[in-house]
């Protein structure tokens, strides 16, 4: 297993990252910077925070120890490759329990991995239990001696007797079957599942090209239909522009209007010179309207008395017959007398008559030259009021030609030419009709699209699709293969393990033995390990083997250094090695000889470094 990323949120990390890479990572800060809170984060995330612990004395639990400062949930994720598959895991706070939530999946195509859970991840990652782990390929400056817990006994006592750390062929048979199992069990197991997401995948995809091809087919109409509108907005911007032109037309006339009403008034002006005022010319006019009205009553003839006349002469008559007739001679008398008054009355009136007649003659020729010689003064005054009326009406023509042009001026229509030439002859309520309709349209074709596009929107796109489908694809090939490899490796089982020897004792104390003398520069060159695990070691001029209690402290860590080593690459060969302060009571020379070891290991392994000095990293930027 390779480790190549981490993020944490644990004790004083605060989402924070660190990267790493294969082969030997060397990470120096100083003391209180992390270093050993990202050794126990790893921990924490492989394994699990034991709830359980309880803090006493002066020993803190972990899920107390490591609760993040920054007052948020303890979490993380963790990236690497297991067995050639990029994994990532995550660990989240569930409720009250910290780390309390896992979830594993591949990083490429997010499936989840069902086959890792929160409390199997490290044993199915490492190949061995916490306390192995601990115990094996973690190294601590604090506990660099190797104690060797039941876990671990069993382990190394498995590996000496029978050669086969899993205990015995039967059960490593039993975990082959399960793992075959998982693999594919009748219609269950990873490549059933696999199979049917690929199944999915295919009728997303053919879900989403059917849905991309209407797509295209309703952008095709629609890219027409907005063509047609475009066409259909130029026809009615050439109306528009030609009926601004007809405006600016009328406005032109408008303003020729105006200057030759403007030309006229001019003219009037020069032509009359001097115009009196109109209420002088209406007085004159009213003044000679009235002598004539006058002078026409005056005009009028007399009453010619003809009637007083002929009353007159018929009482006269009246009475001489009655003087005639009457039989009295007392009345004869006074009716002949009254008859001849009468008569003188007669005559009078009808002298009177004829003066009257001849002095309205007279009358009549006087008042006749006054009136002709009055009318011709108010036809005069008339005149100048008929040329007032027209400079009037020349005046208002001209103030009327003038608001009228600047009425059409105020509502002139501004509109830009066409866009280009426009070949439609559709009046204005056709194009108006038209555009209205080619505007449903339009919009049905978008609404359309826009169904259809939320219809794909929770569809990953195809490129996407594609890409799952072939990683789909080839995950169930090395899912198949992984199968039939089972069944190969449960054919082959019986047989190998006939054929291992007893050969994992002796390699850890070869293994160690060598280590130590590189580690030593050859000063050490014999080596022992006790049941109990402990090392000791013999110079070339040494005949007893000691314990480390009998060495400096810098050869004490040597000898532990190397034991932990050849116990790593024995018992947890798929575990990286993390190193925290390991080589901090090493001198220089023995620095660099364990520099250049773990630089060699690191060329099949992957080693974290964490030191708290710069002496690890300048060694190699030499």
């Amino acid at each position: 297993m390779k480790i190549l990323s981490m993020t944490a949120t644990f004790g004083k990390l605060d989402n924070e990252t660190l990267v790493f890479s294969h082969g030997l990572n060397i990470l120096s800060a100083p003391n209180e910077w992390g270093k050993s809170t990202w050794c126990a984060f790893l921990t924490a995330m492989l394994y699990g925070i034991d709830t359980r612990e309880r803090s006493k004395g002066d020993y803190l639990a972990e899920k107390e120890k490591y609760l993040p400062w920054s007052g948020k949930p303890m979490e993380g994720t963790v990236r690497l490759i297991h067995e050639g598959r990029d994994i990532t895991i995550q660990r989240r706070t569930k409720g009250r329990t910290p780390m309390g939530e896992f979830s594993a999946w591949e990083t490429e195509t997010g499936l989840p991995i069902r086959e890792l859970t929160g409390e199997n991840c490290g044993l199915k990652l490492l190949g061995v239990e916490k306390s192995v782990f601990l115990r094996t390929g973690f190294l601590r400056f604090s506990d660099l001696p190797v104690k060797a817990d039941e876990s671990l006994r069993r382990r190394l006592n498995d590996l000496v007797t029978t050669g086969d750390e899993s205990g015995d062929a039967q059960r490593l048979g039993v975990r082959l079957r399960e793992l075959k199992n998982r693999c594919r069990h009748n219609h269950t197991g990873l490549i059933p599942e696999c199979q049917a997401e690929i199944r999915k995948t295919q009728e997303a995809l053919w879900e989403r090209q059917t849905l991309q091809k209407q797509c295209d087919a309703i952008t095709d109409r629609l890219r027409i239909q907005e063509a047609e509108l475009e066409t259909l907005k130029n026809h009615r911007q050439s109306l528009r522009w030609l009926d601004a032109q007809a405006d600016l037309q009328r406005l032109e006339n408008a303003r020729s209007d105006a200057r030759t009403a403007a030309l006229f008034e001019r003219a009037l002006l020069e032509k009359y010179t001097e115009n009196p005022d109109r209420n002088d010319v209406l007085a004159k006019i009213r003044q000679g309207e009235r002598l004539l009205e006058e002078i026409e009553l005056s005009m009028e003839e007399p009453p010619s008395g003809t009637y007083g006349i002929v009353l007159t002469a018929a009482l006269a008559a009246v009475l001489l017959i009655a003087a005639v007739l009457m039989t009295d001679q007392g009345l004869l008398i006074p009716c002949i007398l009254l008859s001849l008054v009468m008569l003188g009355t007669c005559l009078n009136l009808i002298g009177r008559q004829r003066r009257q007649r001849i002095w309205y003659s007279i009358e009549q020729t006087r008042r006749n030259a006054k009136h002709d010689e009055l009318t011709k003064f108010v036809a005069s005054w008339r005149n100048q009021l008929q040329v007032l009326d027209e400079l009037d009406r020349a005046r208002e023509n001209s103030i009327r030609t003038k608001k009228h042009a600047a009425d059409l001026e105020a509502m002139i229509r501004t509109a830009e030419a066409p866009d280009f030439d426009d070949t439609l002859t559709l009046d204005w309520e056709q194009t108006l009709t038209a555009i209205g309709e080619g505007r449903r349209q339009r919009d049905a074709y978008r609404m359309q699209l826009a169904q259809l596009r939320g219809r794909m929107e929770p569809l990953a796109d195809g490129e996407t699709l594609q890409r799952r489908l072939r990683q789909l694809q080839r995950r169930l090939e090395q899912l198949e293969q992984t199968h039939r490899a089972i069944g190969y490796a449960q054919n082959a089982l019986e047989e190998a393990m006939h054929q291992l020897q007893r050969r994992f004792a002796p390699q850890i104390t070869h293994r160690a033995g060598e280590y130590l003398n590189r580690l030593t520069d050859g000063v050490y060159d014999r080596i022992s390990i006790s049941d109990e695990l402990i090392v000791l070691a013999a110079r070339g001029d040494e005949t007893t083997l000691r314990t480390a209690l009998w060495r400096s402290e810098g050869t004490g860590d040597q000898m532990y250094l190397a034991l932990r080593l050849a116990v790593w690459e024995t018992v947890a060969p798929h575990a990286p090695l993390i190193l925290d302060d390991a080589l901090i009571r090493f001198d220089q020379k023995r620095m660099e000889r364990a520099m250049d070891l773990l630089s060699d290991l690191a060329g099949q392994r992957q080693i974290l470094l964490f030191s708290c000095q710069e002496r690890e990293k300048d060694y190699f930027s030499r």
